[in-house]
């Protein structure tokens, strides 16, 4: 083992790969955690006229101010992001 850089090398690798492994699975388990409806205690499913893309019988400002509130009333905390997609 002494001269045998490609054993060290191996180990090193392993070692890498196995982190770089668990490290992603932590971030998937995160990502599912805060990205579902059910583990933040409240969600709005945005369907039919509630839909912000019906700019006539949508009410965006609404969902956004409950949202807040609910922010507030579960954490103490006030919400100051928002994260939306393009659509």
């Amino acid at each position: 083992m002494a001269n045998a850089d490609n054993a060290i090398t191996l180990r090193e690798n392993t070692v890498n790969l196995v982190t770089e492994g668990l490290l992603r699975d932590y971030e998937v388990r995160v990502a599912n955690l805060v990205s579902s409806g059910t583990n933040l205690g409240s969600a709005a499913i945005l369907t039919g006229t509630n839909k912000w893309s019906d700019y006539v019988n949508s009410a965006p400002i609404a969902d956004i101010t409950t949202g807040h509130a609910f922010i507030r009333s579960q954490t103490g905390l006030t919400a100051n992001t928002m994260v939306i997609d393009k659509d």
